[in-house]
C-alpha cells in the first residue's frame, strides 16, 4: 500500500480542481498521486517522489544541471518501467498544477502601467506616450582617449578617491570611485546614503556654480538632519521650512524634467518623521538583505530574473507541499539539535569559535593610529577634536569673561601609556591646530581647519577618554584647508 503519511490526497483536495483553468490538469496531478514510481511498488509513488527530490533541490540551491544528471543517476538505478522523470524540465510539467509557471509582463518606465490585460498589445503608454522599447542611443562625440577627462568630472572624482576615512567607518567611499572611467561604481544604497550626507557636499565645492553648489549642499545637510538617530522635534518645524526653500531654489536652477516624483517626495518626509519616527527605523537595508538571497538564486546569468522566479516559486510550492509529507524538512528553517532529547543548552560537543583580541577590540571600540602611520594607510585614525569649557574676554579690560564651549582640533603625534604602578593610563601627544587662526567656519557650517597653523603648544597632552575621533578632508576649492 502507498505511505499514508504523505497525506498526498489531503493536499490535492485543499488545492482543488477550480484553481487551475483546464481541468485535464488536475486530472493529470491525480493521476500522478495514484501511480506508483515502479512496479510492486508499495510506498513511493510518482508525484511524492518528485515533490521530496525537489524539495531537496529548493533547500540545497541545486542548478537545473545538476539536479537532471541525478534524475538520471536514479532512473538507472530502479527497476525497468519505473515513473520517475528523468529531466530536470519533466519534474516541472508535474509540479506545474502547483504555480511553476510565470509570465513576464512588461511595464511603463515611469510606472504608469502595465502591458497587460487590454493594453498587452501596446506598444506606447496610452497615459505619457513612452514607448516599451528601448531606444538606441547615438555615439558619445567626446573621445576620453584623446581629449582627455573633463576637468569638472576629474575633480570630483579626485576629491572622493582621495577621501581617507577611520577604520570600521560606515562606507569606504574610496575604493567606489574608478578612475581609469571616472565614475562611481558598486554603490549599494547605505553607499549613496553617506555620500549624500556627507561627502557629496566637499566633492562638489569646486566644479558647480555658487548658487547651484548651494542649493545641493543645504539638500544634503537636510538629509543629514532628517536621517538622524536622535532628532529633536523642537527642530522639525525648522527642517520642513528648509525643504520648501530648496525645493523652490532647484527649481530655479534645473529644468523641469529633473522633477519627477521621487524629488517633490522629500516635502513629506519631516511630516513622516513626526508621524512614523526616526528615519532609520525605516531603511530598506532589510530588503537588500533579502535581495542577496534571491541573487543566490541565479543559476542562468544569462536570464537572471527568470531564474529568480522559478527558484522563489518552486520554494513556495514546495514549501506548501511539505506540509503534507512525511519526514520533509521546511526551506529556510534549520531542524532543531534538541530534537530527541531533553531541551536545553548542550554541555559536550560544543564548538568553541574564538577571535584574535585585536579583531575584538576593532570592532567594539575606536581605533586611533599616529599621524606617522596614517600616511602610510589607507585609513585615517589620527584625527582627534576636544570640546573643552574655557573662559572669555571681549576686550583686555574686559572683567566679566563668560563660559563658553571651545573646539579644539588636531591629530595624533604619539600615544603613550603612563605608568602609574597597579593601572596604566594612555594618553595622546596631539599637535593642536591653533583656535584663532587655523579654524574658521564657512557660510554652510562647514568646519574648516589648517593642520599647518600649529598652536597650543605648551598642552600637547590629553587623556584618551577626554578626544573625540574626526577625519579630515582637503577642501577642492583651496588646498589649505
Amino acid at each position: 500500500e502507498v505511505d499514508m503519511d504523505d497525506r498526498l490526497e489531503e493536499m490535492i483536495h485543499d488545492v482543488g480542481p477550480k484553481s487551475f483553468k483546464k481541468a485535464h490538469i488536475y486530472e493529470t496531478l491525480c493521476k500522478d498521486s495514484e501511480k506508483t514510481l515502479y512496479p510492486n511498488s508499495t510506498k513511493f509513488t510518482r508525484l511524492s517522489v518528485v515533490l521530496r527530490l525537489f524539495n531537496l533541490k529548493a533547500r540545497h540551491g541545486w542548478s537545473d544541471k545538476s539536479f537532471t544528471e541525478l534524475l538520471e543517476l536514479l532512473k538507472e538505478m530502479l527497476p525497468v518501467g519505473n515513473t520517475l522523470p528523468n529531466r530536470n524540465y519533466e519534474t516541472k510539467k508535474v509540479l506545474c498544477p502547483k504555480g511553476l509557471e510565470y509570465k513576464k509582463i512588461n511595464a511603463c518606465l515611469n510606472d504608469c502601467m502595465l502591458y497587460h490585460g487590454e493594453f498587452e498589445g501596446l506598444h506606447q503608454c496610452p497615459r505619457c506616450g513612452l514607448s516599451q522599447y528601448k531606444k538606441k542611443q547615438g555615439d558619445f562625440d567626446y573621445d576620453i582617449s584623446t581629449k582627455g577627462p573633463p576637468a569638472k568630472v576629474l575633480c570630483f572624482c579626485e576629491c572622493l578617491h582621495g577621501v581617507k576615512v577611520p577604520h570600521g567607518y560606515s562606507s569606504n567611499v574610496k575604493i567606489l570611485v574608478s578612475m581609469k572611467d571616472l565614475k562611481l561604481v558598486g554603490l549599494k544604497s547605505h553607499d549613496c546614503h553617506v555620500l549624500m550626507q556627507q561627502f557629496l557636499p566637499i566633492a562638489i565645492r569646486d566644479v558647480l556654480p555658487k548658487n547651484v553648489r548651494q542649493v545641493i549642499t543645504r539638500l544634503c545637510l537636510f538629509f543629514n538632519g532628517i536621517c538622524n538617530k536622535v532628532i529633536d522635534p523642537q527642530n522639525l518645524d525648522e527642517l520642513e521650512d528648509e525643504v520648501v526653500l530648496i525645493l523652490c531654489q532647484l527649481e530655479m536652477y534645473f529644468p523641469p524634467s529633473f522633477f519627477d516624483i521621487m524629488v517633490h517626495l522629500i516635502i513629506h518626509f519631516v511630516r513622516e518623521v513626526r508621524l512614523c519616527g526616526p528615519i532609520f527605523l525605516r531603511w530598506m537595508y532589510p530588503i537588500e538583505r533579502y535581495m542577496k538571497i534571491l541573487k543566490g538564486y541565479v543559476k542562468n546569468q544569462y536570464r537572471p530574473e527568470a531564474s529568480i522566479i522559478e527558484r522563489y516559486i518552486a520554494e513556495e510550492a514546495i514549501e506548501f507541499c511539505a506540509e503534507y509529507m512525511y519526514q520533509a524538512e521546511s526551506i529556510g528553517i534549520p531542524k532543531t539539535r534538541h530534537e530527541g532529547r531533553s531541551a536545553g543548552k548542550g554541555t559536550i560537543g560544543t564548538k568553541l569559535k574564538s577571535m584574535m583580541r585585536e579583531e575584538v577590540l576593532q570592532a567594539h571600540f575606536y581605533s586611533f593610529y599616529t599621524k606617522a602611520q596614517d600616511d602610510e594607510s589607507t585609513m585615517q585614525n589620527s584625527g582627534v577634536m576636544i570640546v573643552a569649557q574655557s573662559m572669555h574676554f571681549s576686550t583686555r579690560n574686559d572683567k566679566n569673561p563668560i563660559t563658553t564651549s571651545m573646539c579644539y582640533f588636531g591629530v595624533i603625534e604619539d600615544i603613550w601609556e603612563v605608568d602609574y604602578g597597579p593601572f596604566l593610563v594612555p594618553v595622546f601627544k596631539c599637535k593642536w591646530v591653533d583656535s584663532n587662526n587655523g579654524v574658521k567656519i564657512d557660510e554652510l557650517g562647514f568646519t574648516l581647519v589648517d593642520l599647518n597653523k600649529v598652536g597650543h603648544k605648551e598642552e600637547p597632552f590629553i587623556m584618551t577618554m577626554q578626544v573625540k575621533q574626526v577625519f579630515y578632508v582637503t577642501d577642492p576649492s583651496n588646498n589649505r584647508w
